[in-house]
């Protein structure tokens, strides 16, 4: 009995999850399924009904001793696989041509998956993954394109971002350039910021 609910919790979770979260061409969904001894990975059209990309610990080139830990994921992911590359290329494309200002850097909140934003606010998080997509995309690439917005983002987020007083990253600057100044709150920790500045420190050590 007990199995059968926590199946029935889990597939409970999957339809509210599914009801709000929906891939498309330009931007698909990426779903991770982890079993006690595989990891699987899909990147999902769901307008259209494809699996545009798909990975997992039990394909033979993938495969070690173990396949449901970090190692496994590490694997599933990497760089090499043009499976994963085109996928991630994908998502960085997308950002740049709907999702960033071209003129003074900066990534959007939100917007449609097909489109441009339709929220120009700017929260922190989504500056400092921004940095490290854009620096990864060049690298994999050697897209100068890729270059040119990383180091806009960079600009901006130190230009804006950054409070020269104090330290630490704002929360939010909104579109009407009114600034949420908290540092640190239920929704925010230095998670993202910590892991972008130590992404970069890494990445660019074999770049320049």
């Amino acid at each position: 009995m007990a199995i059968k609910d926590r199946a029935a919790v889990r597939s409970a979770v999957h339809r509210r999850i599914r009801r709000k979260v929906s891939g498309t061409g330009a931007r698909p969904r990426l779903a991770i399924y982890r079993s006690l001894n595989h990891i699987y990975a899909q990147i999902i059209d769901d307008e259209n009904g494809q699996t545009l990309v798909s990975a997992s610990s039990t394909e033979k080139d993938l495969r070690a001793k173990t396949g449901g830990n970090l190692e496994a994921a590490g694997r599933i992911g990497r760089n090499q696989d043009v499976r994963i590359r085109r996928a991630s290329l994908a998502l960085v494309d997308h950002a740049l041509r709907d999702g960033f200002d071209k003129e003074h850097g900066g990534v959007y909140r939100y917007g449609p998956a097909a489109g441009p934003a339709s929220n120009k606010d700017m929260e922190w998080w989504q500056q400092a993954e921004a940095l490290v997509a854009f620096l990864n995309a060049y690298q994999l690439t050697g897209d100068a394109t890729y270059w040119r917005a990383f180091d806009l983002e960079a600009r901006f987020v130190m230009e804006r971002f950054v409070d020269q007083q104090y330290g630490e990253v704002y929360t939010a600057i909104f579109h009407d350039g009114k600034i949420d100044d908290e540092k640190a709150g239920p929704w925010k920790a230095p998670y993202h910021v910590t892991r972008a500045c130590l992404e970069i420190i890494s990445r660019l050590s074999g770049t320049l």
